[in-house]
């Protein structure tokens, strides 16, 4: 998006302002207040592993949330303020978000569902295009969907109330997985994907007709770019490291990183005979 700005000319006229948090997982009880950024926090440093030496996981929560507070307050009083979302639960969860952590704001606001959009615009009978996140379209795309936030009006009091309703409502919930049904955000068990995990693994198996062990970045990639949601790579490697733990896959190597060490589904002897 910033990119987009840059190349149309509207640097110094339009802002990005960045949610840089992961809303399919993790807690969100109470994100809006500092317990609740603590616990995600802690959440994060315990389970979700960032290859990164010594991070201090509250303070980076803290740093980016005064940030983001920062830019919030400086946005101007007469500006137009664009929520960019798309189709799936960690965008989802951060246009509620927004839409609670601007609700004194008067500003007229407009959402634009990037990968919808570019649907509309681009897709054809012969050439059709699912976006999983707004990540995924380009910048030349963005530039031609730009104004599409005006065709619809800004967003009535009523939708944007509604929004808030639904962040507070998620923010009630303890759980640490979101998917998204096309409708709404669906809070899910925590082992939701690990099935599909294990199929992952044993379909590797089946390609290499093998049973040696797998790079753990290889079968995370293959999760990712078959799943039909927009999870997180860290998200998979947490699982596929609980795996391991539960005695369901055997591992080679340290799991530091995901490119550190290598699974393979546990050997039954019976399997052998």
């Amino acid at each position: 998006m910033k990119l987009a700005i840059d190349q149309m000319g509207y640097k110094d006229t339009h802002k990005v302002v960045t949610f840089r948090d992961r809303f399919a997982i993790g807690p969100l009880w109470r994100l809006q207040e500092e317990a609740g950024r603590a616990e995600r926090a802690r959440w994060f440093r315990d389970h979700i592993n960032e290859d990164r030496e010594e991070m201090d996981y509250e303070y980076v929560a803290e740093a980016d949330d005064r940030r983001l507070a920062g830019q919030l307050a400086r946005i101007p009083a007469g500006a137009s303020i664009i929520l960019w979302t798309g189709d799936n639960a960690h965008e989802q969860a951060g246009l509620r978000y927004a839409a609670y952590l601007l609700r004194h704001s008067r500003n007229e606001m407009f959402v634009i569902d990037a990968g919808k959009a570019c649907a509309a615009r681009f897709n054809t009978a012969d050439r059709t295009i699912e976006y999983m996140h707004s990540g995924e379209v380009s910048p030349e795309k963005l530039k031609a969907i730009f104004g599409e936030n005006r065709k619809g009006g800004p967003l009535p009091h009523e939708t944007k109330a509604s929004l808030e309703r639904e962040w507070l409502s998620l923010a009630e919930q303890h759980e640490v997985l979101r998917v998204w049904d096309g409708e709404r955000i669906r809070n899910v068990d925590e082992r939701y994907f690990d099935t599909y995990v294990l199929d992952t693994v044993e379909k590797i198996h089946r390609e290499r007709a093998n049973h040696e062990f797998i790079k753990a970045a290889r079968v995370i990639g293959d999760a990712m770019g078959h799943c039909g949601q927009y999870v997180p790579d860290g998200y998979f490697e947490y699982r596929l490291r609980e795996l391991v733990y539960s005695g369901q896959l055997e591992i080679h190597g340290v799991p530091k990183a995901m490119r550190y060490y290598s699974v393979r589904r546990r050997w039954r002897q019976d399997e052998g005979d």
